[in-house]
């Protein structure tokens, strides 16, 4: 199982940079039609800001795009998980956000994390990270 993170999903939508959406676009596709990813509901809500802030997308489309990721599992943020990304962020020194990526990929149980935002190959609380765009 991988833990999608926010900048794979918005690449996938987002075809300005042809090889970075590209390769979101299969990672997103493969592992949404396998079954073998989880999200958050932080990655839906980061996406859905991204989406309407940077790249301009109405809600309409934001709404289509939410709705192709209905059955992804999602987990839902909760005050145990908020506690867990604070002694994730003390660990390795991440930021809260980043944290809070970490501790719903562990919770998750997914094996990787993937992301360009955080050290290709680090393992964070048990989680690799894996950067598809390196």
């Amino acid at each position: 199982m991988v833990f999608l993170d926010t900048n794979i999903l918005v690449y996938a939508v987002d075809p300005r940079d042809v090889r970075k959406h590209d390769i979101a676009s299969r990672l997103v596709d493969g592992a949404i039609g396998k079954g073998e990813c989880h999200l958050s509901a932080q990655v839906l809500f980061e996406f859905s800001n991204v989406c309407q802030k940077k790249l301009g997308y109405g809600a309409e489309t934001v709404l289509k795009f939410l709705a192709s990721l209905k059955y992804v599992p999602t987990l839902d943020q909760s005050a145990a998980l908020v506690a867990r990304a604070v002694e994730i962020k003390a660990l390795y020194g991440l930021s809260l956000q980043d944290a809070m990526i970490v501790a719903a990929a562990e919770k998750t149980g997914c094996a990787e994390l993937l992301t360009e935002d955080l050290n290709d190959g680090q393992i964070y609380a048990g989680v690799k990270v894996r950067n598809p765009f390196k």
